[in-house]
């Protein structure tokens, strides 16, 4: 029940925090323009993503849409299977809070890209980082989320992979 409530404000955590980071931007933010942070190497630059994952595919918009608006929901319908209906026991060496808390963070993470999608047909990035003219692509703050999270869960199946293969005779 704890894992729960957790989850669940965590979940609502991710979503308002990636929502309302977007919203100051879009309102306080002119399009493309970069506002230093940490002098260049951070910087705040409103983009619309209108591709896939850093920007791949912007010039397939149809395809992408398309592609989007189907399996994000089946991917987080999936989440919540493992979550909520308890699919996530069928792996009991996955069944860690860690593994849990990480799936929460992914979907909430995946809902808050799908929302802007959605509502304005392109995803909204505004964090901008490199050095000089090295960038890394703009990103948002459900992409940060989501990159840590899956950090967590590749480090929590691999671990559970050595385990598995030390105790094997």
């Amino acid at each position: 029940m704890k894992r729960n409530v957790l989850s669940s404000l965590l979940f609502v955590f991710i979503l308002l925090s990636d929502q309302i980071s977007k919203y100051i931007v879009v309102t306080t933010c002119p399009l493309y323009e970069a506002r230093e942070i940490i002098g260049t190497f951070v910087m705040i630059r409103y983009v619309r993503n209108t591709g896939a994952v850093f920007g791949l595919f912007r010039t397939h918009t149809e395809a992408v849409f398309m592609l989007k608006t189907v399996i994000v929901p089946v991917f987080v319908l999936f989440i919540v299977w493992l979550l909520v209906f308890k699919g996530l026991r069928r792996f009991p060496e996955l069944d860690v809070p860690a593994v849990h808390y990480s799936l929460v963070v992914i979907a909430g993470s995946a809902i808050g890209n799908y929302i802007d999608r959605m509502r304005t047909g392109a995803v909204i990035d505004f964090i901008d980082m490199g050095i000089g003219t090295a960038r890394w692509h703009t990103y948002n703050l459900a992409d940060a989320y989501l990159v840590a999270a899956e950090i967590v869960l590749i480090y929590c199946v691999f671990r559970s992979e050595t385990k598995k293969e030390a105790e094997t005779p």
